[in-house]
């Protein structure tokens, strides 16, 4: 999981519709009723041409051929609440809640959502009122970094982590940001075996095309650089590439290549 660009909005015409129908969600009394005239919208405007067009630009933050923003492995088929439509009526119609997921990441997050009210850690659960005041413990791809908040064990050589998703070294345990992601990890069950295996294969990829950049690099264009690149970047899982460079230092093997391309910082 990585943070996705800020930049994709939607067109004038499709965010003026969600708007419209934004004010029309906040205008109904009371909460309980809200809650299911949302729901009952939901299901009777996903189909219009607006939400072919939110898809479209909700595509433009996805990896690869399309990939779950959340675990970067499935196909993305599914517009998925952040703040879950249940809990959260009024914001059934707001494009920064918005991602897309593949239907086993949805369907694990369902309506789980959480809040530190103060400092303590507090479930929601579907209610005849709205949720308290309170700072979100589900780390919330559209506003925050994930590796703020959560390291990949790639051990010293790659091949020799776990590859699962940790909270952040150096974070102390029970504080807010360390449960923020200890809550999204087990929420969405992000270190699956067939999450854990993919990361493992794009990280020796990225390794083997490292190695590959290393020996094309001097017989290359310019264009052909630029080419490499793209191709790089549009790799499948990124956020294992986010965080080989985060912890390159650490990865002798890894660290060869920085030291001597210092572009790849960038890629």
């Amino acid at each position: 999981m990585r943070k996705l660009s800020p930049n994709i909005n939607l067109d004038i015409k499709y965010q003026n519709y969600l708007t419209k129908w934004e004010t029309e969600i906040r205008g109904i009394m009371p909460y309980s009723k809200r809650v299911k005239v949302a729901k009952d919208k939901w299901k009777s405007r996903r189909h219009l041409k607006t939400f072919d067009h939110i898809c479209l630009k909700l595509d433009k933050m996805c990896s690869g051929n399309r990939r779950c923003c959340y675990c970067e492995d499935s196909v993305a088929d599914e517009v998925e609440h952040i703040k879950p439509k249940n809990l959260y009526p009024d914001l059934t119609f707001t494009w920064n809640n918005y991602l897309y997921a593949c239907g086993p990441c949805n369907g694990r997050k369902n309506d789980e959502y959480a809040l530190f009210v103060g400092e303590v850690f507090t479930p929601l659960l579907p209610s005849d009122s709205p949720p308290s005041p309170g700072d979100d413990v589900f780390i919330n791809p559209r506003q925050d970094d994930p590796m703020n908040f959560l390291d990949l064990d790639l051990g010293t050589k790659i091949d020799d982590g776990t590859l699962q998703y940790l909270p952040k070294y150096g974070l102390t345990q029970n504080s807010m940001d360390y449960q923020r992601a200890n809550y999204t990890i087990e929420t969405l069950q992000l270190n699956r075996e067939v999450l854990v295996a993919g990361r493992k294969s794009a990280a020796l990829d990225f390794r083997s095309r490292l190695y590959e950049y290393q020996q094309k690099k001097q017989n290359l264009t310019p264009q052909e650089i630029q080419q490499f690149q793209s191709d790089f970047q549009k790799h499948s899982y990124p956020s294992v590439w986010d965080h080989i460079k985060a912890q390159h230092q650490s990865l002798p093997e890894i660290n060869q290549f920085f030291q001597r391309f210092p572009e790849i910082q960038t890629w």
